[in-house]
């Protein structure tokens, strides 16, 4: 999924920040815009990363965790849009 590697200390940074960013999006579901019905995309601060998801009543469905600098059209390909 991500061609980079990570040390232990970036890994669990990452990790913090999308713990954070899914607490977020918890509280405020429809933070994300809608990019692709049903698929709503909110970026993790100062990555080039954004989580795909969906929402029904209090539950977040995590569609894929995606590397936004690539081609849109495999973005929508991944997503079966």
């Amino acid at each position: 999924m991500f061609a980079a590697r990570l040390d232990a200390g970036s890994a669990e940074e990452f990790l913090s920040m999308v713990e954070r960013t899914l607490t977020l999006l918890l509280a405020f579901p429809e933070l994300g815009p809608l990019v692709a019905h049903p698929f709503r995309r909110c970026l993790l601060r100062d990555r080039n990363i954004g989580i795909f998801y969906t929402f029904e009543g209090r539950r977040i469905f995590i569609h894929a965790l995606c590397d936004l600098r690539q081609d849109p059209a495999h973005l929508r390909r991944r997503l079966g849009v």
